[in-house]
């Protein structure tokens, strides 16, 4: 726990990034028994409109379902 707070705390990804972000390696340490890669957090350039747009549909007040229906619509 204790080494997953400290990656956290450099910007290092512990787990997948969230939907709009593509994981950049940083650093590949190949050991005897495991490979341990650290990566960072990047944005990712073919999703990142679909992101904004859903957050401008939100702040234009529709709710969820009405997001999932006009992305729906829009292919």
């Amino acid at each position: 726990m204790k080494g997953m707070k400290q990656r956290a705390h450099q910007g290092h990804l512990v787990f997948r990034p969230p939907f709009g972000y593509r994981r950049e390696i940083i650093e590949r340490q190949e050991g005897p028994k495991r490979t341990r890669t650290i990566s960072k957090p990047v944005v990712n350039d073919r999703t990142a409109p679909i992101v904004k747009r859903i957050f401008e549909l939100f702040d234009k007040g529709v709710g969820y379902k009405g997001i999932a229906v006009t992305l729906n619509q829009d292919g």
